[in-house]
Parts: structure tokens; sequence; C-alpha cells
């Protein structure tokens, strides 16, 4: 839980793809991420629900593949 709270700014980012915000678990970082969508898609996917999902799904599939340590993969249970 603690994890979840330290980082939810880089979760907010993986999840809506969010050029600025989040990037590096920063409030707003200058340098733009090579994978942010525009408003304009975010506020779309907000509401077609789906693309929401599925970028979940890909955070929890980075972080099966190594990008988090083992111990905070199993306190989410993401294993």
């Amino acid at each position: 839980m603690i994890f979840l709270l330290k980082h939810w700014k880089e979760g907010l980012h993986l999840i809506f793809r969010t050029k600025h915000i989040g990037v590096n678990n920063e409030w707003y970082c200058n340098v733009e991420s090579m994978y942010g969508l525009p408003t304009r898609e975010i506020l779309l996917s907000i509401l077609k629900v789906k693309p929401i999902y599925e970028n979940y799904k890909m955070m929890k599939l980075r972080a099966s593949l190594g990008f988090l340590p083992l111990d905070i993969r199993e306190k989410l249970k993401w294993k």
C-alpha cells in the first residue's frame, strides 16, 4: 500500500498515457513522454473505458516482466 501511495502519479501517467503529468513520478515533467496522448484522446479514452482497462493490463504486464521488484509485485498481487 505504501508503494501505491508513493507512486500514484506514475500509475496515473501509465493508465491515462499523459504527456507531462506523472512522468518519472513527478507532478509535471518538462520533457514530453513519447507514449503520451493528446488531451482530446485521453478524454475519449475516459468515456470509452476500454482503453483505460487495456493500459492497466499493460501496466501489470510491464510489472510482471521485471520492471517492479518481486516483493512489491507480491504485495500488489501481480505475480
